[in-house]
């Protein structure tokens, strides 16, 4: 989930604990933040809820707990509060709610090469008879479904230019989907490689011919025919 919240007010019971992991709306927590708590100039949610807040109640600073974690949804980067993640993230076009990914990631590496991505998938220019320049991702792209959307991807059932299905982006998004795909790519041959032993426990095999015979376990792996 790559906005999480957890408030709580010191003088009252409102909170949010921010331990929702449900496949409810994204944002319903920061959504409660902003309209319980608000926000400081520094991006963070007030210490108390607005309506002890205008109540005049003092308080412990200490007992007041405030944390937030926008993460990307494609990397590492993570931020402590929005004034940081509309630099690092963007916000959603028309909204107050930050990016679930980072600008790095969508912009892309510029080194990274469109031979170096998935075998499976394809990025081509895409022809659809207007003057606004698009590009077309075709293949196996289903486990992309969210990242597409998140680089601003429309799916098209029956493409215009050629036949089947895709994924049409705009044209800067090129960038970023080859970085996306070459990494996927990447993450695969390094899984491949650390499982090129027995199946049972990854350890050293002896050659018996038509078969393997791992060293440590004893486990039997007959040899594909070819």
């Amino acid at each position: 989930m790559p906005t999480k919240v957890r408030v709580s007010c010191p003088t009252c019971d409102k909170k949010i604990d921010g331990t929702e992991d449900s496949s409810r709306y994204y944002y319903q927590d920061f959504d409660d933040m902003v309209e319980l708590f608000g926000l400081t100039r520094s991006g963070k949610s007030q210490k108390q809820c607005k309506e002890c807040f205008e109540a005049g109640k003092e308080y412990d600073r200490s007992l007041a707990t405030r944390e937030m974690e926008i993460t990307c949804m494609l990397c590492d980067k993570k931020v402590a509060n929005l004034v940081d993640a509309k630099t690092e993230f963007g916000f959603i076009y028309g909204e107050f709610r930050p990016r679930e990914s980072c600008r790095e990631c969508r912009r892309g590496d510029k080194n990274d090469s469109i031979n170096d991505i998935l075998d499976d998938v394809i990025i081509d220019n895409y022809d659809s008879g207007r003057r606004r320049t698009r590009i077309v991702v075709t293949g196996n792209t289903y486990d992309f479904h969210e990242a597409f959307k998140e680089f601003g991807g429309r799916f098209i059932r029956d493409l215009e230019d050629r036949e089947g299905a895709g994924w049409v982006f705009k044209i800067k998004r090129r960038g970023g989907l080859i970085s996306l795909l070459q990494k996927e790519k990447k993450q695969i041959e390094e899984v491949s490689k650390e499982k090129t032993g027995c199946n049972e426990c990854n350890g050293k095999q002896d050659d018996y011919g038509l078969y393997w015979i791992c060293r440590d376990c004893g486990n039997l792996m007959h040899k594909s025919l070819e």
